[in-house]
């Protein structure tokens, strides 16, 4: 049994702690949340180009996926926030990277360099195919978070 990252588009908030009920945002959010399960890794790789892709947490491919950590002693797993600034700069570059079809998705995917391939290719997840459907549902959350000016939770369940 492994981690699985889930995005929860929460109430706009520049800090987690402005969010008064976080359990009662979450489960309020839970029929517009990305369920990433154990793929978040695998479209990280892919999206950071990096084998390694938890090496620089200051990128917008590692805050989509990840979010700003966040300790919170109310939630026993790991916490990331993302406020709706840095969602909207996120919702942004998602549409430049233009993996809102299978076409571009598999440009992307196409374009990573030897490291990373090699990576997806080491934890059995060298078809971008497998991975796609999740970069659809990431592209979707944020899509949703920028429209209703949300910002993010990111829990690992």
């Amino acid at each position: 049994m492994g981690v699985e990252m889930n995005l929860y588009p929460v109430r706009k908030a520049q800090r987690i702690e402005e969010i008064d009920n976080l359990k009662e945002e979450i489960d309020q959010a839970k029929d517009n949340a990305a369920y990433l399960y154990k793929i978040y890794h695998d479209l990280l790789i892919v999206m950071q180009d990096a084998a390694d892709p938890y090496e620089d947490e200051s990128t917008l491919a590692y805050k989509a996926v990840m979010g700003n950590y966040t300790p919170d002693e109310s939630i026993s797993h790991y916490v990331g926030f993302i406020p709706f600034e840095e969602v909207n700069a996120i919702y942004q570059w998602l549409q430049e990277l233009d993996i809102r079809t299978p076409e571009g998705f598999e440009n992307l995917y196409n374009r990573c360099g030897e490291e990373a391939k090699k990576e997806l290719e080491d934890i059995d997840s060298d078809d971008w195919k497998e991975i796609y459907p999740y970069a659809e549902i990431l592209v979707k959350v944020y899509d949703y978070a920028y429209q209703n000016q949300c910002s993010m939770v990111i829990l690992a369940e």
